[in-house]
């Protein structure tokens, strides 16, 4: 029955995308698995991607919420769910919205979310434009790019992490 009222919900327009971020909040606030967590989430964003726009916007909205708060719980959640929802082909618009949550890749909670979210995108992604978007996400939370907000305001370089995925050389060595 709730599945149903979902379903209809997400037919009239953008009252399903408004409402998922406070019904993530009420979520995280529950005492729920993980994998409910993810199933519900899945659910939902099945019903929000239908179109394309719908789903750029919760993905700008999850990537927003870096932004927003200093609270570490909200920073994880949000993580959470980009890495559980997210398809191959959101891989790009994730990216596009680095600045919003590079900073907070520091927390190891959120940057396993993002290692995930990569790893699980290279085992799908299918095509080159794909691989090399996937790529791109990848450098980013391995931090090899400089930091979007601080570089600009600090002319500083972050660190890389040492933890790095598996990379095909496509490079000529001859």
């Amino acid at each position: 029955m709730s599945r149903t009222f979902f379903e209809r919900l997400g037919e009239r327009g953008t009252i399903l995308l408004n409402t998922t971020s406070s019904i993530l909040s009420n979520l995280s606030s529950e005492n729920l698995s993980v994998k409910s967590r993810e199933e519900i989430m899945k659910f939902l964003y099945g019903i929000i991607s239908k179109k394309a726009s719908h789903a750029d916007q919760l993905i700008r909205r999850l990537c927003q919420s870096f932004l927003e708060t200093d609270a570490r719980e909200k920073w994880v959640d949000a993580s959470f769910y980009l890495s559980s929802m997210a398809s191959v082909r959101d891989i790009k618009i994730i990216s596009k919205y680095a600045y919003m949550f590079k900073r907070r890749l520091s927390d190891n909670a959120v940057l396993n979310n993002f290692c995930n979210l990569v790893t699980r995108a290279k085992s799908k992604s299918s095509d080159i434009a794909t691989s090399l978007e996937v790529e791109e996400l990848a450098r980013i939370v391995n931090g090899d790019k400089e930091e979007t907000h601080e570089a600009e305001n600090t002319g500083q370089r972050k660190k890389p992490d040492k933890r790095k995925f598996e990379t095909v050389d496509t490079s000529d060595h001859s």
